[in-house]
């Protein structure tokens, strides 16, 4: 009976090309007296032996972090459910999913590599719950690194699509557009609502950490849209730290610059008073009305540029990640904004 328990104690089995060493001692007595730590009966270790045998002769893996959900994501909810867990529609995954899954896919399978679609959908977990990493990894039967890893390199994949969904009013949509903001209240000749909000972030170290403090003490970036009437954004900027003033962002945009060189010929941009800027193409609440016709502007104005405000109401209630923070470095906090707008 000593020779048998001795013998189970340190059984070296090949299956397929996978070895398997079981070495069992005693909890306690360590490696030197090599005795045995519990009841290990060998009939009941061959016998799983032979069934993980039977499960690869048929083909047939054993769960990996590769099958995990795999397709049943789309199976299982409905779509409610579905929009409820992604924040996305299943038609506007699926679409999205096959504008980037070439360069989700790996060349090889070797060390059974994330699917493109469960990269995709653990991504859009992340933005849609702003779950810690570790949870979300959980979710999915993956470690926290490999799911912070797909979530950067996901995220920087559809950043990089922004400049073909993020344009602002070419000259054969600018009469569209205009037409669409004096739909609202009558305001004419607006291109878009300008404005910004803040992003909070967690602090990001370092000796320029403070700079992403704002005057609320969290910080942030300070990220600024160009919105218009159907609450789309055609135009962010999303690189300043949370200190950094409305007017700084507006005066150092592309967008302000080429409105400078008349690149932009015709139209104007609604801000709040935050933009105390005396240009053509930059109009602004009247801070002291005097006559009834600069009161019906500052009316109009109002209802018109609300288009903005309503529109980050929507974008953060669709995605909690922009309300209740990010948790990355401020690189790729940036990619992860840039993200959302697309």
């Amino acid at each position: 009976m000593q020779d048998f328990q001795e013998l189970s104690a340190s059984i070296y089995c090949v299956v397929d090309l996978e070895i398997l060493i079981l070495t069992v001692f005693r909890q306690g007595e360590g490696e030197k007296t090599g005795r045995v730590r519990g009841q290990v009966p060998l009939r009941t270790f061959l016998a799983a032996l032979n069934v993980d045998r039977r499960s690869l002769r048929a083909g047939k893996r054993a769960p990996g972090r590769s099958d995990c959900g795999k397709g049943k994501q789309f199976e299982d909810y409905g779509d409610r459910k579905f929009e409820e867990r992604f924040r996305l529609s299943k038609e506007t995954v699926w679409w999205l999913l096959n504008q980037i899954n070439d360069r989700l896919e790996f060349p090889t399978d070797r060390n059974n590599p994330v699917s493109p679609i469960n990269r995709f959908l653990i991504t859009l977990r992340a933005y849609a719950t702003d779950a810690f990493n570790i949870l979300i990894g959980d979710n999915s039967n993956i470690h926290r690194t490999t799911a912070q890893r797909i979530i950067s390199d996901v995220s920087d994949i559809i950043a990089s699509l922004s400049p073909r969904f993020i344009k602002f009013p070419t000259s054969e949509e600018v009469r569209s557009v205009m037409y669409g903001f004096s739909q609202l209240d009558r305001f004419p000749g607006v291109l878009g609502t300008l404005d910004r909000t803040r992003i909070r972030i967690q602090s990001p170290g370092g000796h320029n950490a403070e700079l992403f403090r704002n005057r609320k003490s969290y910080f942030c970036f300070n990220c600024q849209t160009i919105s218009n009437h159907n609450l789309l954004i055609r135009d962010i900027v999303a690189q300043w730290p949370g200190s950094v003033h409305d007017s700084t962002i507006f005066l150092n945009c592309a967008r302000r610059a080429q409105f400078e060189n008349g690149e932009i010929p015709q139209g104007h941009l609604l801000g709040d008073s935050g933009y105390a800027l005396l240009r053509a193409y930059l109009l602004t609440p009247l801070l002291n009305p005097q006559n009834e016709a600069e009161h019906r502007y500052n009316r109009s104005h109002i209802k018109t540029r609300n288009t903005v405000e309503r529109k980050y109401g929507m974008w953060k209630r669709r995605f909690p990640i922009l309300s209740v923070g990010i948790r990355c470095n401020p690189q790729e906090a940036m990619s992860i904004i840039e993200v959302m707008a697309v």
